[in-house]
């Protein structure tokens, strides 16, 4: 296998290792691959100069050093000392075809002409199996002709049957109700902006009224959504637009299920976001620092890990007429006049009365890439993903052996 090249990381020089082991802070030990022939190999993290690494060697292929986080104080508070707890699995996610109808420049998908599984073949995942939720993806997982079958054959086996797609042909109504009768429950929609501009760079083209239209559909269909952009440098960090479009689709969007572009698969020369940017990206639209969020942050509600955060039910959408959202407590809403006047609620005196609404949760992933990754944290997402026929794996396991298959 032909050795990768060191990473490399602009507007930052990389630090020699036998200079960060000495001057460094050692902040943690775990393992992690190495990124040529992904023996699994010691790692050590350490703090040089206020930023995060991750240095390791292989024996055959000498040092190397990945880039963790840019935020020394953020990595101490988020970050699973020893052997992260983890996540049951609680979803997996089946690609169920290879080729797809973009050719975006974020693409992880290393292969596009791998043979799809069969429909047998995907059934018997399916029967070996206890995981309940099972996602459908790509590849461009529509392009499927037997979409609706499959869709059936999961609800069959009494599991809860989900989608990930770019909203291509979901933007035609017709297609939505077809897949909504099959038993299609939720959809994570990529929904990388708000611009057309965005879609030119990212996807190579214009798609924002067929990403509406398709979202249109979906909610008009009962399917519940999962609007998730791919966050990239300079291009579409303002998340604004997006949570006003989820607000205004609320309940029926419940999650912004963020990422931010990785160095895996197919990916061009770029500067990938470490998760203490991408949570303050969300900050920023709820007007609260990164300090301010982590003040507020529960570690017994909030699942964390230094790959990802998991903001379930952190904020909740106060609805379309207040347009904005609010942090919860005991996992109630605090409403306040003329709020809750306004959504229909009770007011006694001046005293804030507690309403129950629908949750709306951040989802934000930081995916490794195999110069980071962090085989501790890695078991801590709750997520599955088949690989090759018939091996269920973690998430990003799966992600960054891909390009073995």
């Amino acid at each position: 296998m032909k050795q990768i090249p060191q990473a490399t990381y602009p507007g930052i020089e990389l630090i020699p290792e036998q200079r960060a082991r000495a001057d460094g802070e050692l902040l943690k030990e775990t393992r992690s691959y190495c990124p040529s022939c992904m023996r699994v190999v010691d790692a050590r993290v350490y703090a040089v100069d206020g930023l995060v690494w991750l240095f390791k060697q292989c024996p055959d292929h000498g040092p190397y050093q990945g880039l963790v986080e840019k935020d020394v104080e953020f990595y101490r508070r988020v970050m699973n000392p020893g052997v992260a707890p983890g996540l049951p699995h609680f979803s997996l996610i089946i690609p169920i075809t290879h080729s797809c109808n973009l050719d975006c420049s974020i693409c992880f998908l290393p292969d596009r002409e791998r043979d799809n599984l069969t429909r047998e073949q995907i059934g018997q995942v399916l029967d070996d199996t206890e995981i309940p939720w099972i996602v459908l993806s790509g590849g461009e997982p529509t392009l499927r002709a037997d979409l609706p079958e499959l869709l059936q054959d999961i609800c069959k086996r009494d599991k809860v049957a989900g989608l990930n797609s770019n909203g291509i042909k979901l933007a035609d109504r017709d297609y939505c109700r077809r897949l909504a009768d099959a038993g299609l429950t939720s959809v994570v929609l990529a929904f990388n902006g708000a611009d057309d501009a965005i879609y030119e760079r990212i996807n190579g083209r214009p798609l924002l009224d067929q990403k509406r239209q398709a979202l249109e559909n979906l909610v008009e269909a009962g399917i519940s959504v999962l609007v998730s952009p791919t966050i990239m440098r300079g291009i579409n960090e303002d998340l604004t637009p997006l949570l006003k479009m989820c607000n205004e689709y609320w309940p029926d969007v419940y999650q912004l299920r963020m990422r931010g572009a990785a160095r895996v698969g197919v990916h061009g020369d770029f500067d990938p976001l470490v998760l203490s940017e991408l949570v303050e990206l969300v900050g920023r639209p709820l007007g609260k620092t990164l300090s301010q969020l982590l003040d507020e942050f529960d570690p017994a509600r909030c699942h964390h890990a230094a790959t990802q955060w998991i903001l379930e039910g952190r904020f909740y959408v106060s609805g379309a007429r207040a347009g904005q959202l609010h942090s919860w407590d005991e996992g109630e809403l605090y409403l306040h006049n003329p709020q809750a006047r306004d959504l229909g609620g009770d007011w006694v005196g001046e005293r804030p009365m507690r309403q129950r609404l629908a949750p709306f949760g951040f989802h934000i992933w930081a995916w490794p890439d195999r110069f980071n990754v962090d085989l501790e944290e890695i078991k801590s997402t709750g997520v599955s993903h088949l690989y090759g026929e018939r091996t269920v794996m973690g998430f990003y396991d799966a992600i960054l052996r891909a390009h073995e298959l």
